[in-house]
């Protein structure tokens, strides 16, 4: 049977949906992608005809009132096409997995409603009620790919592809032992999404210093989240290891040892995080302020990256390590818009795929007198831009700075050494940013093409399009209300 031309299959075995947009809409909305892709989440072919037909003509009413649309709002509040089409489009796919979510469940209750009724009373007494009600699919059980084996060949890729630094191994192998202990010796293609509930709810009891507490030495980790008082994981550290299962089962998707993403969308919320991290507006004011912004007394700062790397993140959320190894010939222009290609040859520095991506430079930025800078490092034949720093062996161009903003938010007074609850560091830039676009009612998806998170494949951009909108939509919304009179029309750099 042939696949009509709405449906798709991936390399992987997947189905899809692939809606083409009309030119008729494209002519009067010129900024809306061309065609939509909505994976179905199913191998069979049947059930791909038939959710896909469904989605298919839901789409079609939706592009049939957008045609007939002047105004488009969302709870109340006006948006543009693009976001008001995106966010239909979860819309549509959340309810596609709330009602086959259902059906799972109702199937689930109608099953032991059935063995409430072929068991005698002394079965149930006995416990083999239980038993049965909880029995995996015993095709889940055996499995055939061994969890260690998995793991050694996704280690082994990214050795020979020098994907991760030293560090990052390290850490990310921790993890991996973690979840192996959690499993208990089941197969990897045996796990699936009551697994996965189980070990976050693991992950959510685990202690801090858990391989250097002598409390721990010797207990298994079911033994340990038993303790009472424990002082648990932060949600930033949580996020870590479920982020990490979620970034090796997309791996050992593609690579054929499991079928599905368990562990995609587990991440905690980070409230202390995201609260506790973020810049507030007094606390920006102080760090452009200090004597060596200013230039009294003849303090000047003995980097140039002490200078900059603040500005620009405050500009970009940009990761310390993706500013500090960025190239002269990384700045760059297109149209009339500068902007800075961040990672443009493929650094290892990239914390992701999407970390590769070109970012809209604020007009802030070339009023203090970035672009005169680049212009001084051209002159000097620099190939860095900060050309200054020094390459360490583990963390990379950005260790110096980091450790001197450390002291340096001590010494402006955003940072108290006494106060452990004060965790601000340079990465709350990144945090800033985002908060503050979401404060503007920014659209999520253009926020993460600006700071270079992993976006699904509803995502309106690609990396190489969409510079005008992210410099006018996103960029040029970036205005924290602080004063930086002193530092616009510097001529230090000319």
């Amino acid at each position: 049977m042939n696949l009509p031309p709405f449906l798709k299959r991936s390399r992987y075995g997947i189905y899809y949906l692939r809606y083409s947009v009309s030119s008729k809409f494209f002519r009067k909305f010129t900024d809306i992608q061309r065609e939509y892709r909505v994976s179905l989440g199913t191998s069979k072919k049947k059930e791909a005809l038939r959710l896909g037909a469904r989605l298919y003509c839901e789409y079609d009413e939706l592009f049939s009132d957008a045609l007939d649309m002047t105004k488009f709002e969302w709870e109340g509040k006006e948006v543009d096409v693009v976001e008001w089409m995106a966010r239909n489009t979860q819309k549509l796919k959340a309810e596609k997995a709330a009602k086959k979510a259902r059906n799972q469940e109702n199937l689930k209750e109608y099953f032991n409603e059935a063995l409430q009724n072929i068991f005698t009373d002394d079965e149930k007494k006995s416990g083999l009620l239980n038993v049965v009600q909880g029995l995996p699919d015993q095709a889940q059980v055996k499995g055939k790919h061994p969890i260690d084996k998995v793991f050694q060949a996704y280690i082994d890729e990214k050795r020979s592809t020098k994907a991760w630094k030293e560090k990052s191994e390290g850490s990310i192998k921790a993890v991996l032992k973690i979840f192996s202990e959690i499993m208990d010796g089941r197969r990897f293609d045996a796990i699936g999404y009551d697994e996965m509930r189980r070990y976050k709810e693991i992950i959510l009891k685990l202690p801090k210093n858990l391989n250097c507490d002598n409390r721990f030495k010797e207990k298994k980790i079911t033994e340990i989240i038993q303790i009472p008082d424990l002082d648990l994981l932060s949600n930033k550290t949580r996020n870590k290891h479920l982020g990490t299962m979620s970034t090796l089962f997309e791996w050992a998707m593609r690579h054929g040892f499991t079928d599905k993403n368990y562990a995609k969308g587990l991440t905690v919320i980070a409230e202390d995080q995201q609260i506790r991290d973020v810049f507030t507006k007094d606390d920006l004011q102080k760090i452009i302020s200090s004597d060596e912004y200013k230039r009294v007394k003849a303090k000047q700062f003995k980097k140039h990256a002490f200078f900059w790397a603040p500005l620009i993140s405050m500009f970009t959320g940009a990761r310390l390590s993706e500013i500090c190894q960025l190239k002269v010939s990384d700045i760059c222009e297109d149209g009339g818009i500068w902007y800075f290609a961040f990672c443009s040859d493929g650094m290892e520095v990239a914390k992701t795929k999407a970390a590769i991506g070109n970012v809209p430079i604020h007009e802030m930025l070339i009023k203090i007198g970035l672009l005169n800078y680049v212009k001084s490092q051209k002159r000097r034949n620099e190939t860095l831009l900060f050309s200054d720093l020094t390459k360490h062996s583990k963390n990379g161009y950005g260790a110096q700075v980091s450790k001197w903003f450390n002291r340096y938010l001590i010494k402006v007074g955003v940072k108290d050494v006494e106060k452990d609850t004060n965790r601000k560091v340079f990465h709350s830039f990144r945090h800033t940013v985002i908060h503050h676009l979401q404060q503007k009612g920014v659209d999520e998806k253009r926020i993460e093409v600006m700071v270079g998170h992993e976006t699904d494949e509803l995502s309106y951009y690609q990396h190489d399009v969409g510079l005008k909108i992210l410099a006018d939509e996103v960029v040029g919304k970036i205005d924290y209300g602080v004063d930086f009179e002193h530092l616009i029309e510097d001529v230090r750099w000319k």
